[in-house]
C-alpha cells in the first residue's frame, strides 16, 4: 500500500539516525561534565560545536518527520475502510519514537535546563513529542481502517427512536 511508501518508511530511517545521534550526544554530555571544572582547549570546543551541530540536525529530522507524518495522517482519514494501512509498522514506529525520547529524557536528567536550552535540547524533545503524537495518530486510526465494526442489536423498539428524533427536531427548530 502507498501509505507504507511514505511517512512510516522514511521515518524508520529517521529514527536509525535519531539513535545514533542521540547515543553520540549523551555520551559526548557525558565526557563534558566530568571535565567542567578544566579550562576548555581549542579539542573540547571543537567537540561542543560537533555536538551543537548534531543536536540541531536530530532536531531538523525531528521536525521534518513530525511535518511527513501529519501528510500520513491526512492521507489515511482519505483511505476507505477495509484497507491494509500497516498497522504493524505504525506501531513499532510509535515504540522507536518512545525509545528516542527516553534518550533524550535521560540526557535532560544530566544537563541543567540552560545549558539544555542552549544545546537545543528542549526544542528536539518537543519535536520529537509531536513526532510520536503523529505517530500515535496514525497507529489509532491504521487501527479503526483495519478493524470491522462491531455492531449490536438491540432491544430498543424504533418507535422509541422515532419519538426521540422528533423531539429533538422540536427542540433544536
Amino acid at each position: 500500500m502507498a501509505f507504507q511508501k511514505t511517512g512510516i518508511g522514511v521515518a524508520i530511517g529517521f529514527l536509525a539516525a535519531f539513535s545514533g545521534g542521540v547515543s553520540t550526544a549523551s555520551a559526548a554530555i557525558e565526557s563534558g561534565m566530568s571535565h567542567a571544572p578544566l579550562v576548555k582547549k581549542s579539542a573540547a570546543r571543537n567537540e561542543d560545536a560537533e555536538l551543537r551541530r548534531s543536536i540541531k540536525r536530530m532536531n531538523s529530522m525531528a521536525h521534518r518527520l513530525s511535518r511527513l507524518l501529519r501528510f500520513d495522517i491526512i492521507r489515511l482519514t482519505e483511505m476507505p475502510a477495509g484497507t491494509e494501512p500497516g498497522l504493524d509498522a505504525a506501531q513499532g514506529l510509535e515504540a522507536s519514537l518512545r525509545s528516542v525520547e527516553a534518550n533524550v529524557r535521560d540526557v535532560l536528567e544530566i544537563v541543567d535546563r540552560p545549558e539544555a536550552e542552549e544545546l537545543g535540547l528542549l526544542e528536539l524533545r518537543r519535536n520529537l513529542a509531536l513526532a510520536r503524537s503523529n505517530a500515535v495518530t496514525i497507529r489509532r486510526l491504521a487501527k479503526q481502517k483495519t478493524a470491522a465494526p462491531e455492531t449490536h442489536t438491540g432491544q430498543t423498539p424504533g418507535e422509541a427512536f422515532a419519538a426521540i428524533a422528533d423531539s429533538m427536531e422540536k427542540n433544536f427548530a
